[in-house]
């Protein structure tokens, strides 16, 4: 090894999971210009949940810090971290008597007649390490604290409702911490680490992923159910997604709301490209720049309402898309009716996300300088990010020059090259 180190003269290495740890913890939400929350802010933005949910949990003689529009925006952005994305909690059994081992996955059936064949294998499967999905919920209702069901009625019936409860405290103890336990020992899976960070700050505050099932069943693909702190359970039914790719730059999920039945579309994407869907975008260019400049991982999230005919409409188009001969050609086509559905988007939201840096990568960069190689660092990221981690490892020095080469076609990259070779040789003279 040390011979093969002696004849580097180049080093080229990944931002991501190299200098990086690829440990992502979400950081900031901006709301709009001056409306946001850093990630300690969670008993603020709690209670702007309480508000718009109207959680029956909240006292009357509680204060309001916020006012209905700023609770309705606390909600709306916290949902969009909570549902679009591409994340599958994993539930590990709280009743189990062993802990510990690998995780495991419970499989989701092929066809629709596979459930009965898939349910009795789930059950006598032993309990020794099992994780599992929580079952099923096939209504929509409000839920308590303790998962109960909440009846809707006459004062009657919700005093003995209170009664009852009373009654049985035992069993709604029980309740209640089996439920904390399955929050507690839920894993999220996902190919990129920013979405479980995102899910796990919706879920810091109030909002929890319980469930994300494929059912592909008509039109429907799947569904998602969100547990509340706040005495209320949230079900949607998956209607399309549209997985995240490096041309796009973004990812998108259609919704379908089971309590009002509104269909919604949310997106995320590199600011780059949202600015380019947003029917307005006056701010937030800036506050993800200024995210990326203190070594952020900057998203943005918007979203549309779409009309029973216009989701048929959009279902349709997609359907003739696919069915176009040629993967280039299907690839297109698709594209096509996504640039139409990508248009006059609202915008929700702005987040920052930190990945701190590898243990010892500062000195391991240093030895390598002092060994005579050069390291460069190759990152997707906004240029902004770029250099701020490339100050914070000390891959650039400080008190030294530093230029921008932003070029989008090779003459421009040759034009700036060239002023950067004029602007050396006359610093050097």
């Amino acid at each position: 090894i040390p011979e093969e180190l002696g004849r580097l003269s180049y080093l080229f290495s990944d931002k991501t999971g190299t200098l990086t740890r690829n440990s992502m913890e979400f950081r900031t939400l901006h709301l709009d210009d001056e409306f946001s929350f850093e990630h300690t802010d969670v008993a603020d933005i709690k209670t702007g949940l309480k508000v718009a949910l109207n959680s029956s949990t909240q006292s009357r003689d509680t204060v309001v810090a916020f006012n209905t529009k700023q609770a309705n925006m606390i909600l709306r952005s916290i949902k969009m971290l909570a549902l679009c994305h591409n994340v599958t909690p994993v539930h590990e059994d709280p009743t189990s008597t062993t802990m510990g081992g690998s995780p495991t996955t419970a499989k989701e059936p092929e066809h629709p007649t596979d459930s009965a064949a898939a349910a009795s294998s789930a059950l006598n499967a032993p309990p020794e390490r099992s994780k599992t999905r929580t079952a099923r919920s096939t209504s929509l209702c409000e839920v308590d604290a303790s998962g109960a069901p909440v009846q809707h009625g006459t004062a009657t019936s919700h005093q003995h409702a209170t009664d009852m409860s009373t009654a049985h405290s035992a069993g709604g103890g029980a309740s209640r911490s089996l439920l904390a336990a399955q929050r507690e020992r839920v894993e999220y899976q996902a190919s990129s680490p920013d979405e479980i960070a995102m899910v796990k700050f919706a879920a810091k505050v109030g909002l929890h992923l319980r469930e994300r099932t494929v059912t592909n069943v008509g039109d429907v693909e799947g569904e998602m159910i969100l547990d509340t702190d706040f005495g209320r359970q949230l079900h949607y039914d998956i209607l399309k997604t549209f997985p995240f790719s490096s041309e796009r730059k973004c990812m998108g999920i259609i919704l379908r709301d089971r309590e009002t039945g509104q269909i919604q579309f949310l997106m995320k994407g590199a600011d780059t490209k949202m600015v380019t869907v947003l029917n307005k975008s006056s701010w937030v260019e800036e506050r993800c720049g200024t995210m990326a400049k203190a070594g952020r991982r900057t998203l943005v999230f918007a979203q549309k309402d779409l009309s029973a005919s216009e989701y048929r409409n959009l279902a349709r188009q997609l359907a003739e898309a696919g069915a176009t001969p040629g993967q280039e050609q299907r690839e297109a086509a698709i594209n096509r009716v996504l640039a139409r559905l990508e248009c006059n988007m609202t915008l929700v939201c702005a987040t920052g996300v930190e990945d701190q840096l590898q243990e010892n990568v500062i000195q391991t960069l240093e030895r390598l300088g002092a060994c005579g190689i050069k390291v460069w660092m190759l990152t997707g990221d906004k240029v902004e990010t770029a250099c701020c981690i490339g100050r914070s490892t000390k891959l650039v020095p400080p008190n030294c020059w530093e230029w921008e080469i932003i070029a989008g076609t090779p003459e421009s990259f040759d034009e700036q090259l060239s002023k950067l070779e004029d602007d050396v040789g006359d610093d050097q003279e």
